[in-house]
């Protein structure tokens, strides 16, 4: 009898144990370990050597023309053009692509005139001698068709030799207003002033129109440059004193 029930009571024993450990697995969640990815090392920053000089280890010169320079640029086979883009064509061909434009201070373009008196060494007469017709000159040339027809529109006039950039050109602009208002365009005016000193050096207006001194016909004589929009504005201002009797 006591064999039955210990044989019972290990049974149970076991049966208990056994739903035991049972319940226990069943509320043990499972655990997933990951292996963590290797990482990279990050690559050191190198430590740029010390130069003397320029920055770029190279250039290349070429010669582009001013035809060619705006094609050369947009297509990236050139990086910099020294050199001026005035021509109609050109100006024309910027707007079709996408260049982008920035406007500042660049040059100014003068006339320089001969002032020496000839009429002793040479038996000639410079008009360009007097100063009342070089202050004619300023009332004979159009600045503002130069800038805008002969320029494109990229030039503003210029009457002093203070460019708007300046600071003195701010400090005196009161006074620079007065001369740009003074010498505006007036050619009736510089016919008046040429035509009345040419008389008064002795000149005379010859049969065929022309100014002539003892006999011999004024004759200027102008140097162009024509590899740019100068050799327009050169021929302009020739044909204005053409029309002068010269």
């Amino acid at each position: 009898m006591s064999k039955v029930i210990r044989r019972r009571c290990i049974g149970i024993l076991a049966l208990i144990l056994l739903w035991s450990l049972t319940g226990c697995a069943q509320e043990i969640p499972a655990t997933v370990i990951q292996t963590p990815e290797p990482t990279t090392a990050p690559t050191p920053t190198p430590t740029p050597e010390p130069r003397d000089g320029s920055l770029l280890d190279e250039i290349i010169m070429s010669v582009v023309s001013d035809d060619e320079a705006v094609e050369a640029l947009s297509s990236d086979r050139i990086d910099l053009f020294a050199g001026c883009i005035q021509s109609p064509e050109g100006m024309d061909a910027i707007k079709q692509t996408d260049l982008q434009l920035k406007t500042t201070a660049t040059l100014s373009y003068e006339i320089t005139l001969n002032t020496v008196d000839t009429r002793k060494t040479a038996k000639r007469l410079n008009p360009f001698y007097s100063k009342k017709i070089r202050e004619a000159l300023n009332y004979l040339i159009d600045r503002e068709y130069i800038c805008q027809d002969l320029f494109l529109g990229n030039a503003i006039p210029k009457v002093q030799p203070l460019g708007t950039h300046s600071a003195d050109y701010a400090r005196y602009m009161d006074a620079i207003h007065q001369v740009n208002m003074k010498y505006g365009y007036d050619k009736e005016e510089a016919e008046r002033i040429i035509y009345s000193e040419m008389e008064r050096l002795d000149a005379v207006v010859n049969k065929d129109g022309k100014w002539s001194y003892k006999n011999r016909e004024v004759t200027l004589k102008f140097v162009i440059r024509k590899d740019d929009v100068r050799l327009r504005v050169g021929n302009y201002i020739a044909d204005e004193l053409e029309s002068m009797g010269f």
